[in-house]
């Protein structure tokens, strides 16, 4: 990316972007000419905070070419993930199922196993694309 950024640069793009993979080259790039670095990684990230904090139900991203989705959800008081721990209520679920981010109120909340989700809170779930239909039923 760095080659073909430069290369571009040199026979007259106005502007240049590379994908880069680790965060540390990205004022490397910007220092010998490329015009922006990203990282998909952190690009998602930023993505996954921008929406729990949506109001509802909402597609966020496909990865690795469609075999995964993340996915956004406000928990209702009906959910199988409702007062629950993760450990417990993810074990309603089929094998692919990860919960990824809680916000609470506008706090962010770390997941571990034995988090309790709670009726409002917004869950990111990264998801086996195999067994989303099966996941969205459940939710």
């Amino acid at each position: 990316n760095l080659l073909v950024s430069l290369l571009s640069k040199r026979i007259g793009v106005d502007r240049t972007v590379a994908v880069i993979e680790n965060l540390e080259y990205a004022e490397l790039f910007e220092t010998v000419g490329v015009d922006v670095a990203i990282n998909p990684r952190e690009e998602t990230a930023e993505e996954i905070v921008r929406f729990t904090r949506a109001n509802h139900t909402e597609k966020v991203a496909m990865l690795e070419h469609d075999r995964a989705e993340v996915i956004e959800i406000e928990v209702n008081a009906d959910s199988p993930l409702a007062g629950r721990e993760i450990v417990e209520a993810t074990g309603t679920f089929p094998d692919g199922v990860v919960v990824g981010a809680i916000s609470r109120q506008g706090e962010h909340i770390t997941p571990r196993g034995e988090t309790v989700i709670e009726p409002g809170d917004h869950v990111v779930l990264f998801v086996d694309a195999r067994v989303l239909e099966a996941v969205v039923d459940l939710i």
